[in-house]
């Protein structure tokens, strides 16, 4: 790394040599059963580093994220680093959105999640990971991997994919008792989880979270299934159910992190645990109900569990966060802490735990899908009737605005992009609450509701917004319904600070994903009609998709 005497803040790297140790042959994966760790010396107690070792790893760390950027196939001559590590970083963060995003290349996929390692895009073709060069989609190395595998970790709480290393994929309902750990480098080990797994997942941080269920089964007489015309109703209570034991290991050598027993909580609103099975074998249409298994969804290293009568949400060291045993809600806030949601509408409020305690907030605070990396001291909260208000970091309220929003999309600069109830967005300055901008028609024919954006990423300066046309399509043959974020997709780029509009960009297909991944976007489609009979992502029905890396 050369710094010029006497230049402006540019950083020049020889990509060349840096790049050239070891690449020579893409590392191929195979089944092994331990890693090699790094030398270490146990004669004595460890040193302090000197000025020049710390000095050595803060040029290393700062080579690591140029190298990062670079291997994305971006220009090595980046003039503010600061602010591009910033944005690799920051939930929905893009290097740049100036100009209208490009496909720079693309590949086939058949699932809906897109897995992220460090410089490189996963995507799953038949029986295998293959690993795609995040620069030229030129492919490093794949790995056997069962067709219905899980490998997703939500990068917020607002969705996206983590990238991480190790990824940790479970093999998913159909082969519940193993979990494979794949390494940035090809390498792979795969060990056997043992009877009784539920579900599972991986965390960020090489983690796998597993929930259990335990006591007797209980009895398949609280549900009941009545065939009508042209469908069923369900009736029933739910009032026995099992207990779930919830594991968080290491997943490479199952060595146990934390443990916690969630008790069953009696369910009426029975629609919300079952799956209704149609057999079409007989003369009549039958249907049986089934009580759904509880899921685990992880974001970063944070733990959720869902199931009928179950509910939990822990932090990475086994904390319960989120409220009762009953009830649990919790995610990461996007700048430190976790948020604790409750109630809704004019009740709603929020809780917001940080390393100095628990804030407690008179509405629910706004997670925003995107910023610029930048923390601010400034929380927004209230959601659609409730009106829109800031509060600082001590819960004390700075100012109310008489209009309300429906979600906060994206912050930077100093100023909120909020969407709009009756589709479209606005534009709010953070510090006085006043309105800066509003667009209502950000996709020209996509008329209101719908057009409300779903997702948005940001470079600081300018907004890209997601914005889907409605789908209508077939149930069944005779009855339609509509999905108001199903069909053909828009990127709208918006500016941040007026609200003009620089550029929109139609994405092909039907999108299923779009993360922002070390400062890039990458989109996943697929290629034919979403169905609704099969869900989206639906690891026994693979979809035929292509993934779009966008420059």
């Amino acid at each position: 790394m050369v710094r010029r005497r006497g230049a402006s803040d540019r950083v020049v790297v020889d990509l060349g040599r840096l790049g050239d140790a070891g690449v020579d042959e893409p590392a191929r994966g195979g089944p092994t059963t331990s890693q090699a760790g790094p030398a270490r010396d146990d004669d004595g107690p460890p040193q302090r580093p000197s000025r020049r070792d710390r000095a050595r790893v803060a040029v290393a760390a700062g080579v690591v994220a140029l190298l990062a950027f670079s291997s994305w196939g971006m220009s090595a001559d980046i003039r503010d680093r600061d602010r591009a590590e910033r944005l690799a970083a920051a939930p929905g963060g893009v290097l740049s959105l100036a100009d209208a995003p490009r496909v720079a290349w693309s590949a086939a996929t058949q699932s809906s999640a897109t897995a992220f390692l460090p410089g490189l895009v996963v995507v799953r073709r038949d029986v295998a990971l293959h690993a795609l060069d995040a620069g030229t989609g030129v492919e490093r190395w794949r790995v056997p991997m069962a067709t219905g595998a899980q490998c997703h970790v939500s990068s917020s709480a607002r969705g996206g994919t983590a990238v991480v290393d190790p990824l940790v994929c479970w093999g998913g309902p159909d082969t519940p008792d193993q979990v494979t750990v794949v390494h940035a480098d090809g390498t792979w080990t795969r060990r056997s989880l043992g009877a009784g797994v539920a579900w599972a997942a991986g965390t960020s941080d090489g983690g796998l979270a597993t929930a259990r269920l335990v006591g007797p089964a209980p009895p398949t007489s609280q549900v009941h299934v009545s065939a009508l015309d042209g469908g069923y109703s369900i009736d029933g209570r739910i009032t026995q159910g099992q207990d779930a034991v919830v594991r968080l290991e290491d997943a490479t050598t199952g060595a146990l992190r934390w443990e916690h027993t969630l008790r069953f909580h009696p369910v009426t609103d029975v629609w919300s645990c079952v799956t209704v099975t149609q057999d079409l074998t007989g003369a009549a249409t039958t249907y049986s109900a089934s009580v759904r298994p509880p899921e685990v969804l992880t974001v970063g290293t944070l733990v959720e569990v869902y199931g009928c009568g179950i509910q939990g949400v822990f932090t990475a060291d086994g904390a319960a966060v989120g409220g009762t045993s009953s009830y649990s809600i919790a995610e990461p806030y996007v700048d430190g802490g976790i948020l604790e949601p409750a109630g809704s509408g004019q009740d709603g409020t929020s809780a917001l735990r940080g390393p100095h305690g628990t804030v407690t907030f008179g509405a629910q605070v706004l997670n925003p899908a995107a910023t610029d990396g930048t923390p601010s001291d400034v929380l927004l909260a209230g959601v659609g009737p409730v009106a829109l208000r800031a509060y600082d970091a001590r819960g004390t309220q700075r100012w109310r605005s008489a209009q309300g929003y429906v979600d906060l999309l994206a912050r930077a600069d100093g100023v909120a992009v909020m969407a709009l109830l009756d589709g479209g967005a606005a534009g709010v300055d953070l510090r006085t609450g006043k309105q800066l901008w509003l667009d209502g028609t950000l996709a020209p024919g996509v008329p209101g509701p719908a057009e409300v954006p779903r997702e948005a990423f940001t470079d600081g300066r300018t907004a890209a917004l997601l914005v889907s046309a409605p789908l209508v399509r077939s149930e069944d043959g005779s009855t339609m319904s509509v999905d108001v974020s199903g069909g053909p997709t828009t990127l709208v780029g918006i500016d941040v600070a007026t609200g003009a509009i620089r550029w929109r960009t139609p994405l092909p297909g039907f999108v299923d994903q779009v993360d922002a991944v070390e400062g890039h976007l990458v989109v996943t489609t697929q290629s034919g009609l979403p169905s609704a009979a099969t869900g989206l992502g639906d690891p026994s029905t693979p979809a035929a998709g292509t993934v779009l890396v966008l420059r």
